[in-house]
């Protein structure tokens, strides 16, 4: 490369290394990972219809077609290693039973839920060396709520829902998401800082004071009868031994 071209790539306005990134439209789905989606499992739409059941009319819900793709495998792993704890191991703690027959839980794969040894491991007896564990990192949480939206993803810190949605399955039961979070609050700048109390130092004081004086005053009666008495032997102890 000659002076001219080197110069010309120095101060150019473009970078040979500059990346362009896809525009992604309302509506549309961006896949993080792995193969491109089955076109039979791109129907956009959240299901409206209802289903009522001995207990309760489900109401807000959602189709398993509107899952994305790593949801939608993780359910299928969840329901497969069901069916198999259900044959072999029956008291395995991850089978979480609900309260409606036709609804399933299963582990909301972006929270923290305990790990439990298979039977066949060799490991049964003895603890697990991760104790908790997540499947989504909440990085790839946030990038899941910024490409697929907030509804068909399961509620965590990164997806706040006040209800989320059951899932319609293949076999027509509803799955429910299983687990809790607390929701963090938000906090100012100066949160953390300490308030400074700006007044006189008779104000400062004035509650351990009044705390103070509270007390001396409910012990008062005590007190009072412990002096007199110890006054009471210094008189007896002080008299001369001679009447005069």
């Amino acid at each position: 490369m000659n002076a001219n071209g080197l110069i010309k790539r120095l101060f150019s306005t473009t970078s040979h290394r500059s990346v362009r990134l896809p525009i992604v439209l309302p509506g549309e789905r961006v896949h993080l990972r792995g193969p491109p989606p089955d076109p039979t499992l791109s129907l956009p739409a959240a299901q409206t219809t209802s289903v009522t059941t001995e207990n309760e009319d489900i109401e807000n819900k959602i189709s398993f077609r509107a899952l994305p793709i790593p949801i939608f495998k993780y359910i299928k792993r969840q329901l497969d290693k069901r069916e198999e704890w259900l044959e072999t191991d029956p008291k395995n703690p991850n089978l979480r039973h609900s309260e409606i027959p036709l609804i399933t839980l299963v582990d909301n794969p972006f929270l923290m839920h305990r790990v439990h040894v298979s039977v066949e491991s060799p490991l049964r007896n003895q603890p697990p060396k991760i104790k908790y564990r997540r499947v989504f990192s909440p990085r790839r949480q946030a990038l899941m709520v910024k490409s697929y939206g907030r509804l068909v993803l399961p509620p965590s810190p990164k997806n706040q829902l006040a209800n989320p949605p059951l899932v319609e399955w293949l076999d027509g039961r509803w799955i429910q998401w299983f687990g809790e979070f607390e929701k963090p609050q938000r906090k100012g700048l100066y949160a953390n800082r300490p308030v400074l109390f700006k007044g006189h130092i008779r104000e400062r004081i004035k509650q351990a004071r009044k705390d103070e004086i509270q007390a001396r005053v409910d012990t008062m009666d005590e007190r009072i009868a412990r002096w007199k008495a110890s006054k009471t032997v210094e008189v007896k102890s002080g008299r001369a031994s001679v009447p005069f």
